[in-house]
């Protein structure tokens, strides 16, 4: 604040330690010496006078001035007042031109100015130390920067950011709630980063000594930044029923019961299933031992886990289960049945029992005698019954009876009698031209009774003898094979069939290999058979035309062709039958060691029939003659 000095005195600027509240009512008895010492006793006390507060009396107010000293300012801007007598009221001077030097009395400004009346300071000393906690203030009468303590509490910023609340305190900006970086891992170094607030948990070193917080792991050691527990402490009771665990608060162990129905061991074999319990292994199931025997004390073995039955003691009441006994008492634990029940019909041919407490005769006929066609029955009721209860009885029709020595007969029980009865197939008979009849009486029987007769006519056919050159006709019963009258006649065909014979035969064993061949199927065994029997019966058809069957053939030549339209299917038929077998082995039906028996059993069938197709269609040119 500044002190202007009164009209005609140069400036003074004073410091005012404190202002002294002076109105126009305090200055208006001052009256011109009375004024001029009351300006002087301010100075004197260090109290300020605001601008414009110099004069008396204010600017326009009537009555107030006495002279001009009532009405000046002090105000070098603001021109000279002066005091109207006639009315008593301060008339305002003529002000100074803007931009007129002045002094404004504040060394804290400089290039002091007019400025509509009043002097003004410009380009003001800036105070600013960068410190938001002190108030930064020029010394007006020095015009130097003062920095005094601002207010304590006001935020400010300490430029680390890791105190969260920064305050002012005696000047100073000081950081508050700094952040918190315990990780709580030993195993890493907490630290705040100034710059950015932000934590950093640097890893210790591995192998560093920690505490994991669990008692029950007797070695900690960093690992990786983690605090690892090894070395756990071991807890076993050996009781599987219950759960053994470490406390890891005090590092002992705890043994609380495990679940219920765990599985577990009673060492009582006498109990089959075995379970934990609140803590405590249960036997259940027991093994029972009951024999039903009330003569054995009846106990299971703990330690084997089997039934043990001693004999209780002897004499001990028992039941045996047989009503037929009276006394039954325990001895060497069995049930022993004494004074039993008599029975006797006094019949020998019965059997004699007591059954349920009831006496029971039973017949049986074996012990009654026989005799030959009569059978001894036990039928003591009978009144034909001898003395043991026995009577002869017919023997079973057919029942055997004496041999009569002839092999032909049959000898056997009729009605009480033995009966010799002729029995016709017993006697055999090799040539079918003859039948034979068991006649043992007859003169003509041989030594087994049987006797010999024709069974066709003269000169039906008979038996073949597998020569063509031979007529088979039955003579008087016999089978005569009679040579015909040209031999060289017949001759030509004499091979061809018998080898017809011999492929037919060769197709029928074939046709058993197949039959006896497991692994093959149903489908493919039908058409392989198929094929064997149309090649046999062709071969026997084509043997029967080169053996004369049709009378009219009398040539080689003309039995030939006969015989040779038969034979020509079965080469095609034959092709068939091995291409079939390879068939079957690429299905997996057939073994591989089957498959090369019967497709080279196949090849030789159909060899031997283009053998004999070659020498029947040659036979066809032969034109001799002969006759059977």
């Amino acid at each position: 604040m500044q002190w202007h000095s009164a009209t005609n005195l140069p400036p003074v600027a004073v410091q005012v330690g404190r202002e002294f509240p002076v109105t126009s009512c305090h200055l208006v008895q001052f009256r011109g010496v009375t004024r001029l010492l009351a300006l002087a006793v301010a100075l004197t006390l260090g109290v300020g006078v605001p601008h414009g507060w110099a004069a008396t009396c204010d600017i326009g107010v009537p009555a107030c001035c006495g002279g001009d000293v009532d009405c000046d300012d002090l105000e070098l801007c603001s021109g000279t007042e002066t005091c109207e007598i006639a009315t008593g009221t301060c008339q305002a001077g003529t002000a100074a031109g803007d931009g007129t030097g002045c002094n404004d009395s504040d060394l804290c400004t400089t290039s002091d100015t007019c400025q509509g009346g009043i002097c003004v300071g410009a380009f003001p000393v800036v105070c600013d130390d960068g410190n938001p906690c002190t108030d930064d203030v020029c010394d007006p009468g020095t015009g130097n920067c003062t920095s005094p303590s601002g207010t304590d509490g006001i935020p400010c910023e300490d430029m680390n950011a890791c105190t969260q609340d920064d305050r002012c305190m005696n000047g100073a900006c000081l950081g508050f709630d700094p952040v918190v970086c315990d990780d709580a891992n030993d195993c890493t170094t907490d630290s705040c980063n100034p710059a950015t607030g932000q934590c950093v948990n640097q890893q210790v070193l591995d192998g560093q000594a920690c505490s994991d917080g669990d008692l029950c792991s007797q070695t900690d050691s960093c690992q990786g930044g983690v605090c690892t527990g090894a070395n756990p402490v071991v807890c076993n009771d050996a009781d599987p029923c219950t759960a053994d665990a470490c406390n890891p608060g005090t590092g002992g162990c705890l043994t609380p019961p495990g679940p219920d129905g765990d599985p577990c061991d009673d060492g009582d074999l006498c109990t089959q299933t075995d379970s934990c319990q609140s803590g405590l292994c249960v036997g259940t199931a027991p093994v029972a031992c009951n024999d039903l025997d009330v003569c054995t004390d009846d106990a299971c073995n703990p330690a084997t886990g089997s039934c043990q039955f001693t004999p209780t003691t002897d004499g001990t009441p028992c039941t045996d289960g047989d009503t037929c006994t009276l006394t039954d008492t325990c001895s060497a634990g069995v049930c022993v049945g004494t004074a039993p029940v008599t029975c006797n019909d006094l019949r020998a041919c019965t059997e004699d029992r007591c059954e349920n407490g009831t006496c029971v005769f039973t017949p049986r006929d074996v012990n009654c005698p026989g005799a030959e066609c009569f059978d001894g029955a036990c039928r003591p009721a009978d009144p034909d019954a001898d003395g043991a209860g026995c009577v002869a009885v017919p023997a079973r029709e057919t029942e055997p009876c004496t041999d009569d020595g002839v092999p032909c007969t049959s000898d056997q029980c009729a009605s009480g009698s033995c009966v010799h009865v002729p029995i016709h197939a017993r006697c055999e008979v090799t040539d079918t031209c003859a039948q034979a009849t068991c006649e043992p009486t007859s003169t003509e029987a041989d030594a087994d009774g049987c006797r010999l007769s024709p069974a066709q006519s003269d000169g039906s056919t008979c038996t073949e003898d597998l020569d063509p050159c031979t007529r088979d006709i039955c003579r008087t019963g016999m089978c005569a094979h009679e040579p015909v009258p040209s031999l060289q006649a017949c001759a030509p065909v004499a091979d061809p069939f018998r080898q017809s014979l011999v492929l037919a035969a060769f197709a029928v064993e074939l046709s058993n290999e197949v039959d006896a061949t497991p692994q093959l199927g149903d489908g493919d065994r039908l058409a392989l058979r198929d094929l064997l029997e149309q090649i046999r019966a062709g071969l026997v058809q084509a043997a029967g035309q080169l053996n004369g069957l049709d009378p009219t053939a009398d040539t080689a030549q003309a039995r030939s062709r006969q015989a040779f339209p038969l034979l020509k299917p079965l080469t095609k038929q034959a092709r068939r039958f091995v291409k079939l077998v390879k068939q079957a082995q690429r299905r997996g039906e057939l073994a591989p060691e089957d498959a090369v028996v019967l497709k080279e059993n196949g090849r030789d069938l159909l060899r031997g029939v283009r053998t004999l197709k070659r020498d029947v269609r040659r036979l066809r040119k032969v034109t001799r003659v002969f006759s059977r």
